[in-house]
């Protein structure tokens, strides 16, 4: 997520070799770490979250793409909404999407008050360099739940 990260911030990609192998890496995780639940009733779940995710982020591209006449999400964002399902479940996705969202928008509203700027409805954001930090942050609070459950 880190090379991920880096790489949408400093040239708007990311790459297929980072973010297509972190889909079946999330499910073999899930599989492993399934905990009490039997494993392929957890893989279901975090398979149900990549499809979600995945189709979610792509009906927003396709959307935005319809209303403005132009790309506005990269196909590379897509498949990396897909690898978060995959890692978080489809419990996660909903936090990890909204991490990702709030962190941008407070990246941008920082950024343009630090700079005295008008932000234009044109500006570019690496979204995917806020999305893969949230991806390993929900997953990563979700493993400590896991070891530490309430009660």
């Amino acid at each position: 997520m880190l090379a991920i990260t880096i790489s949408d911030a400093r040239g708007f990609i990311i790459p297929d070799c980072l973010s297509l192998p972190a889909i079946p890496a999330g499910l073999l995780a899930a599989a492993f770490l399934a905990g009490p639940q039997p494993w392929h009733e957890t893989v279901l779940g975090h398979l149900a979250g990549a499809a979600l995710g995945g189709a979610l982020l792509y009906s927003v591209r396709f959307a935005y793409q319809a209303i403005r006449n132009k790309e506005g999400l990269g196909l590379g964002d897509v498949k990396l909404a897909t690898a978060g399902g995959a890692w978080t479940g489809i419990e996660g996705l909903n936090w990890l999407l909204l991490l990702a969202c709030l962190s941008a928008l407070a990246w941008v509203g920082v950024k343009s008050t630090l700079s005295g700027e008008r932000i234009e409805s044109a500006a570019e954001l690496p979204f995917g360099a806020f999305l893969a930090p949230s991806i390993w942050l929900v997953w990563t609070l979700q493993q400590l739940a896991r070891s530490y459950p309430a009660g």
